[in-house]
């Protein structure tokens, strides 16, 4: 029986060659990428993009033609430890060209204002507010 986790892999598979073939798009994009290194962290992400890309359909295939049957020593579960490799690796060098210190100061700059919400509910005086008084004033008129 094949699952959906198959199915999710081919398509993650085609999304990741899609992007590592066009070389642009969301994916390369890091404001906090050290000085001189642009070109770098893009080549690095393209080239562990072209090379999981293929392992994740590989591993999908697998699983859809029945080639994992759970155990370790099954080639799709090879596979896709192989692939979870090739992610760690890919998040351990982009992370080296991060620049640490632009990312902290971001972070401690002040947030962004927030627009307004839909509903601003101020703080009532410490009276009773306009509904409760209504509806004493309606049961009093009722009780007449």
């Amino acid at each position: 029986m094949t699952g959906l986790l198959d199915y999710i892999q081919i398509a993650i598979g085609i999304y990741m060659g899609f992007y590592a073939i066009r070389g642009k798009g969301k994916i390369y994009e890091n404001e906090f990428v050290k000085e001189g290194m642009e070109q770098k962290y893009r080549k690095t992400i393209r080239l562990w993009l072209a090379i999981i890309s293929p392992l994740i359909i590989i591993v999908g295939t697998l699983g859809i033609l029945g080639y994992n049957d759970g155990t370790f020593t099954s080639p799709a579960m090879i596979l896709w430890i192989l692939t979870m490799v090739c992610f760690v690796l890919l998040l351990v060098q982009t992370s080296r060209l991060t620049d640490r210190s632009k990312a902290k100061s971001a972070s401690a700059a002040p947030a962004k204002p927030r627009r307004n919400p839909a509903f601003d509910f101020d703080d009532e005086e410490a009276g009773e507010d306009d509904t409760t008084a209504r509806l004493e004033n309606k049961s009093a008129d009722d009780g007449e």
